[in-house]
């Protein structure tokens, strides 16, 4: 069995509070293609921006490839201005009622064809165990608290609605 580590940012956006989190298996691909696209850490911010407004997407670079009553898995594009044309792919746990969005797995579209299926089970198999185990729907009931990781140092919370180019 895996174990789950989570970072986290918070982002405000109009009068809803988003918790974005990372599983470690997130944060190690994140690390992996970073040093490689050297605009990864940013365009993941403008990503983090646009689900926030609309945490499952609009459009067909969204696919909700899990849905459950406490958590939904969703599929993704991201954008990366080093690709320029190529994309990458991101899959996210969303979960409404504690609006939070934990990111699950980052991959390369041509290095790796589909999202690992077994980090997906094992994900949804611990979100499952910490929601039982707490007696609510995730991890003790209330809400997350942003400390001292939930920004990165010179980075400001989203105070305007996302700018989506034409």
């Amino acid at each position: 069995m895996r174990a789950f580590f989570t970072a986290m940012t918070l982002i405000r956006y109009a009068s809803m509070t988003m918790y974005f989190k990372q599983a470690s298996g997130f944060a190690k691909d994140f690390k992996r293609l970073a040093k490689k696209y050297r605009s990864l850490p940013d365009d993941l911010l403008i990503f983090e921006k646009i689900i926030a407004a609309v945490p499952l997407g609009t459009g067909r670079h969204f696919a909700v490839l899990h849905a459950q009553k406490s958590v939904r898995i969703v599929k993704a594009r991201l954008f990366c201005r080093c690709l320029k044309g190529s994309s990458l792919r991101v899959i996210y746990a969303y979960c409404e009622s504690e609006n939070f969005i934990e990111f699950i797995e980052l991959y390369y579209k041509g290095n790796k064809q589909n999202e690992d299926r077994e980090r997906i089970k094992d994900y949804l198999k611990n979100f499952v165990r910490r929601a039982s185990f707490a007696g609510t729907k995730f991890g003790g009931g209330g809400k997350a608290m942003a400390g001292k990781n939930s920004l990165p140092a010179g980075r400001q919370a989203f105070p305007q609605p996302p700018f989506y180019p034409s």
